[in-house]
């Protein structure tokens, strides 16, 4: 009963974990879908409002372009009719001016092009050029590092060799000495011990036999003592002076490899800095270039719209010129005649582009609402699905508890 209730109650867990996934995996979708409709809705606005400035700057630049070619048709006739031979050839020389100017504006202008060219050409051949002699400098650095590397270990070697071979001459002077006191010692004593045993015989002849035999015992004894007391304290003293040694060794060798880390990180550093600085450097001369050509290209744009504006001024007061002098007297009825003109036209194209963007405007927004209905019927039916797909998933979870409890009823 046990088991089977937790079976149940696992069940009942899985089925519940299974519910929650779905609703969480269908919120996502549902996420999903609301994101991909509003970037779908937004490039549709982009492409509505992208499609419509171009229309309209075509309309614009067709008016335009009908009214100059009308301006100019109407200013052509006009001066053909009353301009004269002199007024032709000293439009012929203005014209050829004009031309030598520009020539001459585009001379200028491709000159310092090219001569921009040249000095980034000359700042690159110069980047270059300061790379290879680091890169040979750094070489030449770390030769130097390699010769003072190995001329150290060197002088470490030969300063440990000289202070072995001293403390070794020590030791032996020390030894030396030590043997010579004891062979001194030992000949006093011997010279000693053969007075009193002459001494000794001259007395008691027997008395001295047996204390030379007790002596002679007895030295041996005190010579044996003697030898290894001796060559205990000579082993302490070689296993004393070489713990101090061996201690000296390590201390220096601590310092000196101290020394060798610290040269080593300060040469990594300063290495590390110059790449550093480079790089930095390099960086910074790219960021002014860019700068230098960005502004030179905005002074470039101002000098064309100056020139342009210059130009037009030019043009306009020439225009304005001619008009006093030519057309004083048919001014005012080539006004009128121009305005109506215009007016008409304007009127006339103002009314097709309404209509044309009326139309437009209407297929667009009924696309749109297809869209939406399409989108939002799409939605309609994943929600239902899920609510139906929800139900039938409550029912039969309540058909499996129903019978569940009257399977638990029953036993």
């Amino acid at each position: 009963m046990l088991m089977r209730s937790d079976r149940q109650h696992f069940l009942e867990q899985k089925f519940a974990a299974a519910v929650i996934q779905r609703r969480f995996r269908a919120t996502l979708l549902m996420k999903k879908q609301v994101a991909w409709y509003q970037q779908q809705r937004h490039a549709a606005i982009i492409i509505q409002n992208k499609f419509r400035a171009t229309m309209l700057m075509k309309s614009e630049r067709q008016h335009f372009m009908q009214q100059k070619f009308a301006a100019v048709v109407i200013q052509g006739r006009f001066r053909a009719t009353l301009l004269t031979k002199k007024q032709v050839g000293w439009y012929q020389q203005q014209r050829h001016a004009a031309v030598t100017i520009q020539q001459k504006f585009r001379a200028t202008m491709l000159m310092r092009s090219e001569r921009q060219h040249f000095l980034q050409q000359r700042f690159a051949i110069v980047v270059i050029q300061r790379r290879f002699q680091a890169t040979l400098l750094m070489q030449k650095q770390v030769e130097w590092y390699q010769q003072k590397r190995h001329a150290a270990i060197i002088i470490q070697n030969k300063f440990r060799a000289t202070m072995l071979m001293r403390s070794d001459r020590q030791h032996f002077l020390e030894q030396k000495f030590a043997a010579t006191v004891i062979q001194r010692i030992f000949r006093a004593t011997l010279c000693m011990k053969k007075q009193a045993a002459w001494y000794q015989q001259q007395r008691h002849a027997t008395v001295i036999i047996r204390n030379k035999f007790r002596a002679t015992m007895l030295m041996r004894s005190e010579r044996q003592h003697f030898l290894q007391q001796k060559f205990a304290a000579t082993i302490i003293q070689k296993r004393f002076r070489a713990t101090l040694l061996t201690k000296k060794l390590v201390e220096w060798y601590q310092q000196q490899r101290h020394a060798a880390v610290t040269i080593q990180q300060k040469f990594r550093a300063t290495i590390l800095m110059r790449s550093e600085r480079q790089h930095f450097l390099e960086t910074k001369q790219a960021v002014t270039l860019m700068q230098r050509r960005f502004r030179a290209t905005k002074l470039m744009k101002k000098q064309a719209q100056w020139y342009q504006m210059q130009r037009s001024a030019a043009v306009i007061i020439q225009v304005k010129f001619r008009a006093m002098i030519l057309m004083r007297s048919e001014r005012e009825n080539f006004l009128k005649m121009k305005s109506a003109a215009i007016t008409i036209q304007n009127k006339f194209r103002a009314r097709i582009l309404g209509q044309t963007e009326r139309r437009y405007f209407l297929e667009k927004k009924s696309a749109a609402f297809v869209i939406q209905q399409w989108f939002r019927a799409c939605l309609q039916k994943k929600e239902k699905e899920q609510f139906i797909l929800l139900n039938l998933q409550r029912k039969e979870h309540r058909k499996r508890t129903a019978a569940a409890i009257r399977i638990q009823v029953r036993m």
